[in-house]
């Protein structure tokens, strides 16, 4: 089954926090445009410190490094200069829609994220074109609106909203979109246009789109030319989308009856001066309910993505998944960007439908739509003012009339190729003519062009590019670098493709290239279609958020089992002697026998004790004890986490033994072990490694005791000290405080547990095959302890335990491993004693405090913050494994355990603190 890979990101820090009470600095931010004061007093309730001022484009650069966030409206231009200097800065936030003032290319280099507002305006920007619309007809004592024709030039959420007005004015309405088909305009009783019908036929013509590479001069002086005359002109989104010279010379020849704007001047041009323009300075969203509508929601989307919690309309990261924090898949990635490229290069032609093709394996696996949806995607975000995601792309791109399909297949049939996975995007046009680009992924996620209609090619699907047609003779190549180099343009990749004289060239530049430079660049005889593409990419390495610990632990295994590998640990250099051998074979036996030897030696076990490799971990070995031992004497069940409690239950309900005691706590704490009787069976937990407590010592065992005791002993052993003399039974496991592997246990056996294994045999329960110590004779099967085992081991498990045991020995055996575990427990105790408003131990008393696995409590965070405080951690390649035992009070179980550095629970601390506060802490006030 496919399923949608994703890159986690070590270095992906988005998730800037919020500010707290006990840090030093809180979270700044600036506001250098008029915001309604709802917005701004919202941010400074939840203990932003909020700046406000009017900065000329010097005093911005010089101000700016001291803040995280930045709110601006039209009047700010954050050019690439401000993103340079704002080392700090994590997040601009466009109050309103149109984000051409700000330098999307500098910004998503600097990882800093963008947003905009595109919803809460709409009626007032509605509102004031039908203002001007009238004001223009009164002025000019025209006989009215009613009858005459207006042209729409884009029919995104403002334009749809102005043609019901003007139809509910009487005029005919024409729109021209390149992403609404002719049937969706007669669904609204719009005439659906071409541009240049939308020029020809017109009394009116207002503007409602973007502000893109493609549509800066939209109307151009040929296409004024084309225009009735007198005709009023409307632009309510950007004074760049007309050429202003030539409008100028219209309302001078008469040509242009009058020009409505609400733009943002620019230059200082004396269009705006003209007697025949009425001017307003954008204030088409200053209705004081639009502008507390986009104050609150530009406000809470700002602290939202600072704090990490949500990332809404953000327009400069398609490559990531930001709530998830990881690398979009790579093929709908590619698909994404097939559909922006589509978008970038569209002319005046509209879309009539959308086929997205994909041929091989891998993209053959992917769910249907996914990929037809990243096109959408692609589409819808550089064609439309509104927020597209994957989920709603394609109704989007449908409500709008346009049909898409999705063919996959698993075989290449173009050979020629010579690619393993393509995504191909056609675009039909409404003129009859259609656009095709191909596109394949080269490792884990270089996106490449490789097919541009019939013409194979090879370019970098990342950034800003220059595309271009062109004759195929000697000397494009050098004109075209020739006007680069003049204006400082640096060429990072060059692909073309090419077929008899014709060819087509993509350029990867540094920097976007100005206007200035593209109309150069198409002024040259040898070129056309010049046109520049953005293709943004956010670094996947980014500068860490406010307040985010600069350090990581190396290893972020801090899982209780199997628990983390001793440090210079290498699996390559294990040995191969017994690999394909068999365990009863000599060399078998030995390895066996030396692992067995070793154990002893490292646990200083009394030599007449004795030591066996036995099946199923350390549960496996207890039960294994429990059912060949207990029975001749009552039994002291002693227990205080999920394990004792299961071999309570396993001795009343599978063993059926009807003389058993209980001595049990809550997690955290310990049965009055004093009072449990010494001529019973005993069996109890020696280190809880789900409720974090630890036996301290053995003085409560009598050294007279009639009845065995045992001890499970996983988490424990090679930990501390073990009082040999006070247990007669002990299991343990490989994968614990040694971090080895699992499914195999120890069974140590005191001379009484011996005696009793000789001396007696169950009769009230079967054996099960795997638990059974004794021969067919009734006889002590003591191979058991010199290398032989029950059933067959994994011998390349042994031999990581004995690589492991090697490894015990040097750091000092158990005194050196206790001291290690000592010394990792102590990071945590101080932490805690640091933050004991928020975080403390499981375990209260210290003198029973496990040092191994360290159990934690938040009482403040529900179980689903924990979840999210792991998910950060793990997110950020910190820490994985670390939540408490399912059966356990919710919270963060940590193993300390030798096999863990000391440097690396040092780094988790802070970490630790960073997540807590990301999900439980409100920002001060």
């Amino acid at each position: 089954m496919w399923r949608l890979p994703s890159t986690r990101l070590s270095t992906l820090a988005l998730r800037a926090p919020i500010a707290r009470r006990h840090m030093a600095t809180k979270t700044r931010i600036l506001v250098t445009d008029p915001i309604d004061a709802q917005g701004i007093d919202a941010l400074r309730a939840k203990g932003y410190n909020v700046d406000v001022g009017s900065f000329a484009p010097a005093e911005l650069v010089a101000a700016i490094p001291s803040y995280h966030g930045l709110i601006v409206r039209s009047n700010t231009r954050v050019t690439k200069d401000v993103i340079e200097a704002g080392k700090q800065l994590r997040v601009v936030a466009r109050a309103g829609t149109g984000i051409d003032n700000i330098d999307l290319v500098a910004a998503t280099k600097a990882s800093i994220l963008v947003m905009n507002t595109p919803c809460g305006n709409t009626i007032a920007a509605t509102e004031l074109t039908m203002g001007l619309l009238t004001s223009l007809a009164q002025q000019h004592s025209i006989s009215g609106v009613h009858g005459k024709t207006i042209g729409l030039i884009g029919l995104g959420r403002v334009g749809e909203q102005v043609a019901k007005r003007c139809l509910a004015f009487g005029m005919n309405v024409l729109a021209y979109d390149p992403l609404l088909s002719d049937k969706a305009a007669a669904r609204l009783d719009i005439e659906p246009a071409t541009l240049h019908d939308v020029c020809a036929r017109s009394d009116f013509i207002s503007l409602h789109c973007p502000l893109t590479a493609g549509t800066r001069g939209l109307l151009s002086k040929d296409r004024l030319a084309r225009c009735k005359d007198g005709v009023y002109i409307l632009n309510t989104s950007r004074s760049g989308l007309m050429d202003l010279d030539a409008a100028l010379d219209g309302l001078e020849s008469g040509k242009i009856q009058g020009l409505g704007l609400d733009v943002v001047p620019t230059t200082n041009h004396a269009i705006f001066q003209h007697k025949n323009v009425l001017c307003t300075p954008h204030i088409g969203a200053c209705t004081k309910e639009a502008q507390a509508r986009v104050s609150l929601a530009v406000s809470t989307q700002l602290d939202a993505a600072l704090r990490g919690q949500a990332y809404s309309n953000i327009v400069n990261a398609p490559n990531l998944d930001l709530q998830q924090h990881c690398i979009r898949p790579p093929y709908a990635l590619l698909a994404e960007k097939l559909g922006s490229l589509q978008a970038q290069l569209l002319g005046t032609e509209k879309i009539a439908t959308v086929r997205v093709t994909a041929h091989g394996k891998e993209v053959f696996a992917i769910p249907p739509n996914v990929l037809r949806a990243s096109v959408c995607m692609g589409l819808g975000r550089h064609l439309l003012e509104q927020e597209v995601t994957a989920e709603n792309a394609l109704d989007i791109v449908h409500a709008r009339g346009i049909s898409t399909d999705e063919h996959a297949q698993e075989d290449m049939f173009e050979k020629e190729l010579h690619y393993n996975n393509v995504v191909t995007v056609t675009c039909h046009l409404d003129d009859g003519t259609t656009r095709t680009v191909t596109g394949t992924v080269f490792g884990a996620n270089q996106l490449r062009l490789v097919q541009y209609n019939a013409l194979s090619l090879d370019a970098i699907l990342s950034g800003s590019m220059v595309f271009f047609t062109n004759n195929d003779k000697p000397g494009v190549l050098h004109a075209v670098t020739s006007v680069l180099a003049k204006h400082h343009v640096n060429i990072g990749c060059f692909g073309l493709g090419r077929t008899d004289n014709h060819a087509v060239g993509v350029l990867n530049v540094d920097d976007a290239p100005s206007s200035q430079v593209l109309d150069e660049l198409a002024q040259l005889d040898a070129l056309g279609n010049v046109r520049l593409v953005n293709l943004l990419d956010m670094p996947l390495s980014l500068p860490s958020p406010l307040n985010v610990p600069a350090i990581k632990p190396k290893s972020m295994q801090f899982g209780s089992g199997p628990c983390k590998k001793r440090a210079g640990y290498s699996f390559s250099a294990l040995p191969t002697r017994t690999l394909g051998r068999s365990h009863r074979s000599t060399i078998g036996k030995h390895v066996l026998a030396d692992a067995i030897a070793k154990t002893r030696a490292v646990l200083q076990l009394p030599d007449d004790y004795v030591c066996g490799i036995v099946p199923a971990s350390d549960t496996g070995a207890f039960e294994m004890a429990m059912w060949n031992l207990l029975g001749p004497k009552p039994v002291a069940m002693c227990y205080w986490d999920a394990f004792g409690k299961g071999w309570h239950h396993d001795a009343i309900n599978e063993l059926q033994l009807e003389n058993v005691a209980t001595f049990s706590a809550p997690y955290g704490e310990l049965p009055d072990l004093a009072s449990v009787p010494m001529d019973h069976d005993v069996c109890f937990t020696w280190n809880g490694t789900t409720s974090g407590v630890c036996v301290p010592d053995g003085d409560w065992i009598a050294d007279d005791r009639t009845g065995l005791v045992f001890n499970d002993a996983t988490s424990a052993a090679f930990a501390m000290e073990m009082p040999w003399p006070k247990i007669d039974v002990c299991t343990f496991s490989w994968q614990k405080v040694l971090g080895g592997e699992g499914g195999h246990g120890m069974l140590v056996l005191s001379p009484r547990a011996l005696e009793r294994l000789a001396s007696f045999t169950p009769t009230n329960r079967p054996m099960p095959k795997i638990f059974r110590l004794k021969n067919s004779k009734g006889e002590v099967g003591m191979d058991l302890f010199k290398g032989s085992t029950i059933n067959t081991p994994s011998m390349l498990c042994v031999e990581d335990y004995i690589d492991a045991l090697d490894w015990a020995a040097a750091q000092g055996g158990v005194a050196g491993l206790s001291a290690k575990a000592s010394k990792n427990l102590n990071v945590i105790e101080q932490f805690v004693e640091a933050n004991a408003d928020w975080i403390q131990f499981l375990a209260k008393d210290k003198a029973t405090r496990s040092k191994t696995s360290v159990c934690l409590q938040l009482p403040k965070a529900s179980k689903a913050q924990l979840k999210q405080l792991q998910t950060i951690l793990e997110v950020n390649d910190v820490a994985v494994d670390i939540g408490s035992y399912k059966d356990a009070p919710p919270g963060l179980r940590i193993w300390c355990g030798a096999t863990v550095e000391t440097e690396d629970l040092e780094a988790l601390m802070p970490w630790i603190e960073y997540a807590y506060h990301q999900v439980v802490d409100e920002p001060s006030a």
